[in-house]
């Protein structure tokens, strides 16, 4: 739909949707930059990858790093029976968002595939703004998905973070860290700011996966995965209904508290 050869700046004025098509390879990819994307202005913008099945369908492709500044982004990518599935997929920079709303989803795929809601080789940086990751169904499922040998995801301002992952067939996680080499991988979440996710795992050289526990001054609910060091952090309040999964445990620590308010369910 959008095709950059270099630096790409898009503002944003009034809606936009942009749709992508296959290409020659049979992949898909709604907008695809070879180099820096940036999103400024106060409008909206969906990017929608298309079904496919001969390759992998993204919403948004990046080459280099994703900055968005204001305004309202939704990225989704498409079903694909063959291949995978990004809402929004960032080769070799990080993922910035100091402003607005992003919205990043993975379509379904086919039972030997991935479905990733946002996946980076770079650090994560969220600043006074709104982020939703959320994976489809497939063999793996991520919200957010990272691949560096120095993970990092930065939560800070008045932000909120919510990484889920669907069903899957094999490995799954809201906020998963892929760097079997490195030896960095850290959430904070800082002081106003929240993260709600289903799980929080770190894979390591034998692909054996563990809980990551965040750290900082905000607050958090890690409500899927058990052995979570601290599944609640600071005082969480639900602002939507919750399911625990059956089987799964999440801890309330010392000096932390979970508010369930009038109008929320915690199942």
């Amino acid at each position: 739909g959008i095709y950059a050869e270099g630096d790409l700046t898009i503002v944003l004025e009034g809606s936009s949707t942009v749709k992508g098509v296959q290409d020659p390879n049979g992949e898909t990819q709604s907008i695809r930059v070879e180099g820096n994307l940036t999103i400024q202005g106060g409008g909206s913008l969906t990017a929608q990858g298309a079904e496919t099945s001969s390759g992998s369908s993204y919403g948004i492709f990046v080459f280099g790093s994703f900055t968005q500044q204001s305004g309202s982004v939704t990225a989704s990518g498409g079903t694909s029976k063959n291949y995978d599935s990004e809402g929004l997929y960032v080769s070799d920079g990080t993922v910035t968002v100091e402003g607005g709303t992003l919205t990043a989803t993975g379509g379904n795929v086919g039972s030997s595939y991935g479905s990733y809601g946002i996946s980076t080789n770079g650090t994560v940086t969220v600043n006074d703004a709104i982020v939703t990751a959320t994976g489809g169904t497939g063999n793996n499922s991520y919200g957010l998905h990272i691949r560096s040998s120095s993970s990092s995801v930065t939560i800070s301002g008045s932000s909120s973070l919510t990484a889920r992952s669907g069903t899957a067939t094999n490995r799954a996680g809201g906020i998963y860290f892929e760097n079997p080499f490195g030896s960095t991988r850290s959430v904070t979440v800082g002081n106003g700011s929240t993260l709600l996710t289903n799980s929080v795992i770190r894979q390591d050289i034998n692909v054996d996966q563990y809980p990551l526990a965040p750290t900082g001054n905000g607050s958090w609910l890690i409500y899927g995965q058990s052995n979570q060091p601290s599944a609640v952090g600071g005082n969480y309040t639900l602002k939507e209904n919750i399911t625990i999964p059956s089987g799964a445990v999440v801890t309330i620590p010392a000096g932390s508290t979970l508010t369930i308010p009038e109008d929320k369910t915690l199942t």
